[in-house]
């Protein structure tokens, strides 16, 4: 079966060269963009809507106001499970996926589902640029959930992701349930993989 990829990215007056960059960035990996505005300012919003409809392949969800971002993320998880997607790639607005890295992780989440690991997400590591600093998976281990650091893997098993760079299906989302509105904006990720663990 193809899979299909809607990449969703919520958005709070965004800096537009970024959020350009990253839409380039993505769009050439993912079968649809999912942008979730927060209510960015009147100019944002016009400059914005100007590019999507240049570049195609993109949805924008306007809400209101700022709804926060776990509210946002559902709005546009939802929009991807009534249109049939087959997966979710959440991002940050400020970042910049690498070249072929949805190809990557779905290859990562078709190994680790061929090893019969039941599988809640898959993430890529994060570099800040302005810092240098590259993150790690290299996490303490959570021993009360089971899950152990295999560094002879292609993978590690790790308690906790950072939702922006992670793919997750649709099939795991309408097991586990959708982000926690209640967090508004900070902890939504490590709720929601401990939920998963």
């Amino acid at each position: 079966m193809k899979n299909y990829i809607c990449a969703i990215v919520v958005i709070y007056h965004p800096d537009i060269e970024r959020l350009n960059a990253l839409l380039v960035a993505t769009i050439a990996m993912v079968d649809r963009l999912v942008i979730v505005d927060n209510g960015s300012d009147l100019d944002i919003r016009e400059e914005l809507l100007i590019e999507l409809q240049e570049k195609g392949l993109l949805t924008y969800l306007l809400m209101d106001n700022n709804i926060g971002l776990a509210a946002g993320l559902n709005q546009g998880i939802t929009w991807a499970m009534e249109n049939n997607f087959t997966h979710v790639l959440l991002l940050d607005q400020d970042s910049i996926p690498q070249e072929n890295m949805v190809k990557n992780l779905l290859l990562a989440a078709d190994k680790i589902e061929s090893d019969g690991i039941n599988l809640a997400a898959v993430g890529s590591k994060h570099f800040d640029p302005r810092t240098g600093y590259i993150s790690s998976f290299d996490q303490p281990k959570i021993k009360s959930f089971g899950l152990e650091n295999d560094k002879e893997s292609s993978y590690y098993e790790v308690g906790y992701l950072q939702s922006s760079g992670a793919l997750i299906s649709i099939k795991t989302l309408n097991i586990l349930g959708l982000m926690d509105t209640g967090l508004f904006i900070h902890h939504i990720d490590q709720e929601w993989c401990l939920r998963a663990s």
